[in-house]
This record gives C-alpha cells, sequence and structure tokens, in this order.
C-alpha cells in the first residue's frame, strides 16, 4: 500500500509519455484519394415563388475527392493561371464552388415595348431581360440583369450535434433554376499546442470552511479530450496562519464540448 500514492504520478508520466509520441509521430497519410459521395441538393422555396439550393460543405485536402478532374483542370488552366499573372508566390484555392442553373421563362405581348414602330424588329422587357430581335436580317440582342447570392452559414441540428457548414444560392429572379452545386473547401488542419502554463486563484470550501489557494498548472496535451497536469502552489492554512507549499498531479478529461 505504501506504493500506492505513488500511482498518480507514474498514470501522469504514462500519459504524458504517450501524448508526447502521437504528437512528434503523427500518422502516416494515405497516399490514395478517396472519393466522396456528392453531396446532396436541398431545395427551399422561397415566398415570392423562388428557390433555395443548399449543399453542405465537405472540407477535402483535395479537389479531386469533390470535384471531377475536367473541371479541375478547367479551373487550373484559365482561371487560376489569370490570376497567377504578375505574382512572385502562386495562389492557393482555398474554396471554389461550381453552380449549374439555368435560365426558363416564356414571353408575351405583355412585354412587348411600346415603343417598337420598326415592323422588321421586336423588342422585350421583363424586370430581368431584354430581348430585340431583327426578322429583316435574323439577328437577336439580348441582356440580361443577372443577380446570384451565394451565403455561406453553419447551423447544427442538436444541442450536443456536430455544427455543419452549408452553401445556400438563390436569384432573385425566380425563372433562374439551379441544377447542381459543387463545392470544394481546403481542410485546414490546426496545429495542437503541446504545453500550456496557466495561474490560478481558487477556494476550496471544506468543513464550512474557505481554504484559498493559488499557482502554476502545466497542462499536457491542452487541445485534446486526455489532459495530464501538473501544478505547483500555496495554500493557506488556518491552523498555523501561514502560506504552505502543495504539489497537485491529475488528469483532466473533456466530456463535453459546445
Amino acid at each position: 500500500m505504501k506504493y500506492l500514492k505513488y500511482f498518480p504520478i507514474v498514470l501522469l508520466i504514462i500519459a504524458i509519455g504517450y501524448i508526447a509520441w502521437l504528437y512528434y509521430n503523427p500518422k502516416i497519410e494515405k497516399v490514395y484519394i478517396q472519393i466522396k459521395p456528392k453531396a446532396e441538393l436541398i431545395y427551399v422555396q422561397k415566398s415570392d415563388g423562388g428557390q433555395i439550393a443548399t449543399v453542405q460543405k465537405q472540407p477535402t485536402v483535395a479537389m479531386t475527392e469533390v470535384l471531377s478532374n475536367n473541371y479541375i483542370n478547367y479551373v487550373q488552366d484559365t482561371i487560376v493561371k489569370a490570376l497567377n499573372k504578375g505574382l512572385a508566390y502562386k495562389l492557393q484555392v482555398q474554396n471554389l464552388t461550381k453552380i449549374n442553373a439555368v435560365l426558363k421563362d416564356s414571353l408575351s405581348k405583355k412585354n412587348v415595348l411600346i415603343q417598337n414602330v420598326n415592323k422588321d424588329v421586336i423588342a422585350w422587357k421583363t424586370n430581368f431581360i431584354e430581348i430585340e430581335a431583327n426578322f429583316k436580317d435574323s439577328t437577336a440582342k439580348y441582356n440580361y440583369n443577372a443577380q446570384l447570392d451565394v451565403l455561406d452559414y453553419s447551423k447544427k441540428e442538436s444541442l450536443f450535434g456536430e455544427r455543419k457548414q452549408y452553401i445556400a444560392v438563390t436569384s432573385p429572379d425566380k425563372n433562374f433554376k439551379i441544377n447542381s452545386v459543387e463545392n470544394y473547401t481546403k481542410e485546414i488542419k490546426q496545429k495542437k499546442d503541446f504545453l500550456e502554463l496557466n495561474a490560478k486563484i481558487q477556494g476550496l470550501y471544506i468543513n464550512k470552511q474557505l481554504i484559498p489557494y493559488g499557482g502554476l498548472d502545466l497542462l499536457f496535451n491542452p487541445d485534446g479530450r486526455l489532459k495530464p497536469i501538473l501544478g505547483y502552489g500555496y495554500f493557506y492554512d488556518y491552523n498555523s496562519g501561514k502560506l504552505l507549499p502543495y504539489w497537485m498531479t491529475g488528469l483532466q478529461i473533456n466530456l463535453i464540448r459546445f
């Protein structure tokens, strides 16, 4: 039984050693790319008759996990190449969203402009589109005032559920139908801290007496769920009327995160 008092110290040393091993020996990354299933497109009806298309974000390391090779080549050869002009250091794509949509509408006599006086030319106009057709030379001109609203948001489906990231796409033109939304979001892995030093001033209520104490705590693996702790400080002893030193060791276990 006399060795039992050393058990917390041994446990602390083992926990620190294990966490240190994980910290300095990360898992070997997979050498292949796993294609993720395409995120489901969900439609929400607006009060004006239009629709909002929403899709859940899937943070990934590589574009090829969520986008086709043909589209990636198009992005690299056109968009990225154009943006890289004049840059000393090449850009890195952090977020990319591909939206496929179609505009379907019909024009009637009520959309014909009153000022049409040329028999060979007829023009229509709505809140978003203008079309002018010339029947004499079989030509047409059009102008579409496009507006596309893209909203990034997050939500939780339950109190203890994971917060998920979404993209919502819509247009004030209810004839603008969104067929698909594909998104690439670069996964950013935050480096975890190994040590954390904290100062504390606390009180311990025992037998109707408040015992104040304070000192320094050295916390290992502060971002993890298992956190070995080693502390030193002073507490007030009512019997002697002095501040007496103490050593403290233990293991903090994170049970719930909001």
